[in-house]
């Protein structure tokens, strides 16, 4: 079992699920590779893998802390979040 270690920040993701479970892959990609979307020139921080149902749980959760945060600070811009679930 790791210990919690320090904190790492991330600025892109890629997730991947199987019939048993999901794995998400965090990034960090610096200013200088903004012009590319290859993943294998970021920086991987954090390879995060769980159930699908432990995903799945996440989701509402994810949503609720959310909106607590838009309900005190003001909406959140999220770029392409108005065109989830219409692919």
């Amino acid at each position: 079992m790791s210990e919690l270690g320090g904190q790492s920040y991330a600025n892109v993701m890629s997730i991947s699920a199987g019939p048993y479970d999901v794995t998400i892959d965090f990034y960090y990609r610096s200013p200088e590779k903004m012009d590319t979307s290859d993943y294998k020139q970021f920086d991987r921080v954090a390879r995060i893998s769980m159930s699908v149902g432990h995903a799945k749980s996440m989701i509402p959760i994810m949503a609720k802390v959310i909106g607590q945060y838009e309900a005190a600070n003001g909406e959140v811009p999220a770029p392409g979040f108005e065109q989830f679930g219409k692919e």
